[in-house]
């Protein structure tokens, strides 16, 4: 049997942080990562509290008891599966710093209104359509992140917001700003990007205070001159535009160390970028660059420089300062225009040359003795270049995407390599010097054509993560055993008969992917998304119930993405339920079961929220609540299955029965939603045509089926 770790709910865990953060008088409690849907009760004794950190688990609500955390400073609840939140998070006065970001809040309470001392509040990836007015009644705020929600305007109560430093609007649909903004000049930091701004306003001249401007992703066409007036500007991202040029009054920005323009369409530089000697990074890829210009060269802090994917032709015929770099990006420019100067930039810590289509490295490479990353990938090289040897300090080396049939025995001499990936290349096999590698942590061998692995991989006993899918592997040696770090090992696609016992009883094995083997598997984490997931051999009760549950509601979830939002809440009849309701009901029941399922005491159960009424954003829950049932199923051991629950203190049956009846009902919203889909045509428009048996058989009696 394959040991698989996946821990589904850490309440043991969080009970055990918790008793000894009472014993101790702690004020500070850790309690994210967790897995948790609910929190303990007994935090409520932890009343000398002042930072609580929740993030990353599964809580969709907060139990009663945490009103009492009245002593609270920070609390962080990011990352979780909260659609509403309690109006008593308004008592904890003493708040000063509020995470709620990347959850499913569609609304807030108005109580929070009532924490006069917050000063930074974490709102983004959420779903929330507009803000509350009562965030002008929060006159200490200094840091505000409202990114990646789906609003399209800012309320007028913002304008009290006098004390802010850092705003974050980006990421959503926003094709203006307000001009009260002007009025915030103590702000240091404004985030506007993914929004839907064509250009930029006057008034943001008046931001004098401003050390980071991010307009990155909107339409912006050109720069207005006035930006070389914000004079306390050290980062500028306006890259993903539709700039074609820049104005001359950026050189005034003296104090800018790094300028992003990216993805835009320029077709030359300025002489004006000249003026800013204080330079450290310029992304100027993806533009329309034919040349660099000669004064690149005398920027004397530059230490960052990316020019990828542009048409150069021309380089500064001297390096200049550039020998001074740290970081060099050439992916996808003309090779057979770089100067020989390359081989001096001899402080080189990362350099990228793929997408190149390269058959031989320039051996230059073979000069940058400091070195840590090197990209080759994405190139046409047939051989490993015998000067890599030389490349001592390298701890990432992305070869993939080549041509090449060996490595050399030389590439086990790369002693401080933490990282290596030569997927998709041709190799036959790989030599045993590989084992020398006594840093790396990462291997991908994924899409040659070994036939065997070395059993010095064995002594890579800092290995979490081995890929060597899509191969012609017949057996996994024996000494794969040795490497207790291991998390993830894919070995699908190849001509495995077996898997060792040492490698299925490695102790930190969390994802194992054997798919399309012929050996047997009676465990396995590694699902594939969609329709996928029912093609793969079952082995376990767990699979079973695992499979059949994700794969329909995952199929549900993909066509109720697919529905027009004006069909949401459509009806076939009066007494049929909408598309809309289908899916409420869904995922309450699957929240509610899923309480049942891990907390025995239902006295202890919580009213599952309401859902979002938005489409997509009740589609993201049902996905998530999915995925979360799927890996619950597939830790429990099979005797748990027997557990004795009780469905609402009514009714008393055990845990397979509540796991059967939450696949009956999926199943049953499923087939429900179809009869819409066909209803509307999404399936075809074309008169129902049911495939019966009989003829099919009289098909194939005559030899005219296929």
């Amino acid at each position: 049997m394959i040991a698989i770790n996946m821990r589904v709910e850490g309440g043991p865990e969080a009970e055990r942080r918790i008793a000894e953060a009472y014993r101790t008088g702690a004020t500070e409690l850790d309690l994210s990562s967790l897995a948790l849907i609910r929190v303990p009760d007994t935090i409520a004794q932890l009343t000398a509290l002042t930072h609580l950190s929740l993030e990353n688990n599964r809580l969709f609500s907060l139990p009663e008891g945490m009103r009492t955390l009245n002593s609270l400073t920070t609390l962080d609840l990011n990352t979780n599966q909260f659609v509403s939140l309690p109006e008593w998070l308004g008592e904890l006065h003493c708040l000063q710093r509020l995470d709620l970001s990347w959850n499913y809040l569609t609304s807030l309470p108005n109580s929070l209104g009532d924490l006069a001392e917050l000063a930074e509040l974490g709102l983004s990836d959420n779903e929330l359509t507009s803000l509350p007015d009562w965030l002008g009644r929060l006159p200490n705020l200094t840091d505000l992140c409202v990114g990646h929600n789906r609003l399209t305007r800012l309320p007028d109560t913002m304008r009290r917001l006098t004390r802010l430093t850092e705003l974050s609007v980006s990421g959503n649909r926003l094709d203006m700003l307000p001009e009260w903004i002007a009025h915030f000049t103590d702000l240091t930091q404004l985030a506007v990007s993914g929004c839907q701004l064509s250009s930029l306003p006057d008034w943001m001249a008046c931001l004098k205070s401003l050390t980071r401007l991010d307009v990155w992703d909107n339409q912006l066409t050109h720069l207005p001159d006035w930006i070389g007036q914000l004079s306390n500007l050290t980062e500028l991202w306006v890259g993903f535009n539709q700039l074609t040029g820049l104005p001359e009054d950026i050189g005034r920005l003296s104090r800018l160390t790094n300028l992003e323009v990216s993805a835009n369409r320029l077709a030359l530089l300025p002489d004006a970028l000249a003026d800013i000697r204080s330079h450290a990074t310029l992304n100027v890829s993806r533009n329309q660059l034919t040349h660099l210009p000669e004064w690149i060269g005398s920027l004397p802090a530059l230490t960052t420089l990316n020019v990828s994917i542009n048409p150069l032709k021309h380089w500064p015929e001297k390096p200049g300062s550039l020998i001074y770099l740290t970081e060099l990006d050439i992916a996808s420019v003309p090779m057979d225009n770089l100067p020989d100067w390359m081989g001096d930039l001899v402080h080189l810590k990362e350099l990228n040359i793929a997408s190149n289509h390269l058959t031989i490295l320039p051996d230059w490479i073979g000069n940058l003795g400091n070195l840590t990353n090197l990209k080759i990938h994405h190139n046409e090289l047939t051989h490993w270049p015998d000067w890599m040897v030389h490349l001592t300090h390298l701890t990432h080396l992305d070869a993939s995407r080549n041509r090449m049939t060996h490595l050399p025995d030389s590439v086990g001499q790369l002693a401080n390599l933490g990282s290596l990936n030569v997927t998709h290349n041709r190799l036959a096999d790989v030599p045993d010097s590989l084992g020398q590698l006594s840093q790396l942590t990462r291997l991908a061998l994924s899409r040659n054509q070994l036939v065997r692995l070395p059993d010095t991989l064995g002594q890579c006993t800092r290995l979490t993560k081995l890929f060597v899918d899509n191969n012609r592997l017949t057996y996994l040696p024996r000494t794969l055993g040795q490497l207790h770090d291991l998390t993830r090992l894919t070995v699908f696609n190849n001509r495995l008969t077996g898997i060792p016992e040492e490698v299925e009883q490695l102790p930190n094995l969390i994802k194992l992917n054997v798919f399309n083997n012929p050996i047997p598997v009676t465990t396995r984490s590694d699902f594939e998304k969609g329709s996928g997931e029912m093609n793969q051999p079952i082995q376990s009760e767990n699979e079973s119930y695992a499979t059949l549950l994700h794969w329909y509601v995952s199929r549900f979830v993909e066509r109720l993405r697919k529905l027009p939002p004006e069909r949401w809440d459509w009806q076939i009849a009066i007494p049929a339920p909408s598309a809309h309701t289908l899916a409420n009901h869904t995922w309450q029941c699957l929240v509610s079961d899923r309480q049942h399922i891990l907390e025995p005491d239902v006295s202890l159960h919580t009213d599952v929220p309401e859902p979002p009424e938005d489409q997509l954003a009740l589609c993201d829950l049902l996905q998530a609540e999915a995925d979360t049932w799927r890996d619950m199923i597939l830790a429990m051991p099979p005797e748990q299955f027997d557990a004795p629950r009780s469905q609402f203190g009514v009714f008393d049956t055990n845990i397979r029965w509540f796991i059967c009846h939450m696949i009956q009902n999926c199943i049953y919203k499923h087939g429900q939603f179809a009869t819409i889909y066909f209803a509307l045509g999404l399936d075809g428009t074309e008169p129902y045509s049911c495939p019966f048996p009989n003829p099919l058989y009289a098909l194939m009696r005559k030899g005219e089926l296929g």
